[in-house]
């Protein structure tokens, strides 16, 4: 840096943004100012003395302090110098793509005038309906606005309601009645007992402990079950009902009962069985004999073959001894039908 030029320089200084460099060129130029007084004072040419020394060594520290000044806020000045040089890049990028968006701009432009049109003319067609409307004077004059009912005219809910509990009524004793009609079943003993003459002995529940293929001699299997208590009832009743004199426990004789019903699988032979071992059960000797000519079953409640029977007997091929059998219970005897009868030849 030359001291010549730096005189010029100076008149510039309250214009640079460094604040550091204005003063530090001020501070350098003062340094200078007090150099040439010096030399003026001491009017000599050689800087011997030691304050002439001094101002130039303070000269030469503010040249080279402002020298590394100037060099930093270069530095920042290229900085700035090249940000500044990609935002112009990034603008002059930005403006590379305004073509396009001014196209797509005057395309929503356009757009916008046909929607701005077309709402322009429905306002016109609203304006015109109600000018339109305004000039029609009806003929009639309302004398008073219409009341709202508080209660709906239809449906009236008593109506249906008493409809629909007659209807209820009605389908309840036509129900009732076909049921009456359709009812053909014994359902209790008291029915039964009016229904009938004969004195009624007992009633037998179903077994239903296990379910059975076929009949079987189940009271030796759990004395106090509720099938053998009814039939002890009947057994008692079958007592009182004989006449006097001829008891189930009369040894004088012997006492015939017939087990029978209308139709098949109604639980003669189960009932037979049963009672028979009941009734055996009370050291009474029974022998039960199977008359069904048609469905013979009794071999099956004592899991016996029904091989000779009360055919043999009838037809004197053999002896009632040979055709009794025994049975679990030591006073129980029975005897089966088979073999089947021969059938009778056409007359």
């Amino acid at each position: 840096m030359q001291e010549a030029p730096l005189k010029d320089f100076m008149p510039l200084v309250p214009f640079l943004e460094n604040d550091n460099i204005g003063q530090q060129i001020q501070s350098f130029y003062k340094r200078i100012e007090d150099r040439e007084l010096l030399k003026i004072q001491e009017n000599v040419d050689k800087n011997n003395t030691y304050r002439a020394k001094k101002l130039n060594m303070q000269v030469q520290l503010d040249r080279e302090t402002l020298l590394e000044l100037v060099m930093a806020n270069k530095k920042l000045l290229y900085e700035q110098l090249s940000e500044a040089n990609a935002q112009l890049i990034e603008v002059e990028n930005s403006l590379v793509g305004l073509p396009s968006k001014g196209r797509e701009f005057n395309r929503i432009n356009r757009l916008y005038s046909q929607f701005d049109q077309y709402y322009a003319s429905l306002l016109n067609k609203r304006t015109e309906i109600k000018i339109a409307e305004a000039g029609i004077v009806p003929e009639f004059i309302i004398l008073s606005p219409a009341s709202l009912p508080q209660i709906p005219i239809a449906p009236v809910k008593f109506q249906f309601y008493a409809i629909a509990g007659a209807l209820g009524f009605f389908l309840s004793l036509v129900m009732v009645a076909g049921r009456y009609l359709a009812h053909n079943t014994i359902t209790n003993q008291a029915e039964l007992e009016r229904l009938v003459s004969a004195p009624v002995l007992g009633i037998i529940p179903e077994y239903r402990k296990t379910k059975l293929k076929h009949t079987k001699l189940v009271v030796s299997q759990n004395p106090k079950s509720s099938i053998n208590e009814a039939l002890r009832s009947v057994r008692t009743n079958l007592d009182y009902m004989l006449p006097s004199g001829k008891g189930l426990y009369n040894a004088e004789g012997c006492i015939v009962f017939s087990i029978t019903s209308t139709i098949s699988g109604e639980g003669k032979t189960f009932v037979a069985s049963n009672l028979g071992g009941i009734i055996a059960m009370a050291n009474l000797k029974v022998i039960i004999l199977d008359f069904d000519m048609r469905k013979p079953k009794l071999h099956l409640a004592f899991n016996a073959e029904n091989q000779q029977g009360v055919s043999s007997i009838l037809i004197g091929k053999k002896t009632v001894e040979e055709c009794m059998q025994p049975t679990e219970i030591g006073n129980l005897f029975f005897i089966f039908l088979r073999p089947y009868p021969p059938p009778i030849p056409p007359s």
